[in-house]
């Protein structure tokens, strides 16, 4: 009961201060269907199925857009974990092209999310392909692409305008993190 009221407590907080930022407007894009299907705690507020993913997501999107606008970019993601940072900048009509680079499971996690989030757009898993010039044809051709962490090194040209990475980083060794630094200062 404790951790029921602590954690309503605090998305009500979350709530509130959301309230008072531009992005509170985005709230109803995002989608009950995928932010409450995963057996996500929510609250009902001012006639909002609030959970915490939805409030991060936009405060997350709050924070990227002080450094940049997203709109018509190609966005590259690092680490989607579950997707919810995408299923919001992407529910929102933030971005042009949005492709994700994980490992399992969680490729697969935000995979499922998306293709459930998003069913009449193009979406595609790329992790097998090898030819550079066909893997950027089809990430062209699709609104969302997901590829694997060492096919980053066949993108030869900048393709992305933005790379994000959220709380991913931080469980990567230091040879992880300059194979992904290096490839993001080629390819963004």
């Amino acid at each position: 009961l404790k951790d029921n009221i602590s954690y309503n407590y605090l998305l009500l907080l979350l709530f509130y201060n959301l309230k008072k930022t531009k992005y509170f407007k985005y709230l109803k894009n995002l989608n009950d269907k995928t932010y409450l299907d995963y057996g996500n705690p929510f609250i009902n507020i001012d006639g909002f199925k609030i959970t915490s993913d939805k409030i991060t997501s936009l405060f997350d999107l709050e924070y990227i857009e002080k450094l940049t606008k997203l709109k018509n970019k190609n966005i590259l993601e690092i680490g989607a974990g579950s997707g919810r940072t995408s299923d919001c900048i992407i529910s929102i009509g933030k971005c042009a092209n949005y492709t994700i680079c994980d490992i399992p499971p969680a490729i697969f996690l935000s995979f499922k999310r998306l293709k459930k989030s998003f069913p009449k757009k193009k979406i595609a898993i790329l992790i097998n392909e090898d030819n550079p010039d066909q893997l950027i044809k089809k990430i062209k051709k699709n609104d969302i692409a997901f590829i694997f962490p060492h096919q980053l090194e066949l993108i030869k040209e900048r393709f992305f305008d933005i790379t994000i990475a959220i709380n991913c980083f931080h469980e990567m060794d230091q040879k992880t993190l300059k194979y992904y630094f290096k490839n993001i200062s080629n390819i963004t």
